[in-house]
């Protein structure tokens, strides 16, 4: 997927959203790319599979500059951030089905955060 990894749909969230829901378009396209980084490896385009990585990790520079290190939770979320960064960024530098292991591994951690910060979100 030369270019960018939005869609259409995303950009229009993004241009409209803030705050908590600006977060969760973030956490759902980074499901939806480590995905697909997944499925590039496994397809064996280990070029793609590397670009979804750089997009990622993009994408979590986002999030740690999100963050308000007023709260506790925060130091949590950092801690999580980089976690997930330095697995990508073994990712970028693994053979196609390792990389493809820890693309999977990112994703179910985006998703549990996702689906963590969607019922955050419907409690507030």
């Amino acid at each position: 997927m030369a270019g960018s990894y939005l869609t259409d749909e995303e950009r229009a969230k993004i241009g409209n959203a803030e705050g908590a829901e600006l977060t969760l378009v973030l956490y759902t396209h980074a499901v939806r790319i480590a995905a697909l980084g997944k499925d590039a490896f496994a397809s064996g385009d280990t070029e793609e599979g590397k670009g979804c990585c750089d997009h990622l990790i993009k994408v979590i520079d986002l999030l740690l500059a999100s963050l308000d290190m007023n709260y506790s939770t925060a130091k949590d979320f950092e801690r999580m951030y980089n976690y997930m960064k330095g697995r990508l960024t073994d990712a970028g530098n693994a053979e196609s089905k390792t990389a493809g292991d820890i693309l999977a591994e990112t994703t179910d951690h985006f998703t549990s955060i996702k689906e963590n910060w969607e019922k955050v979100m419907k409690a507030a």
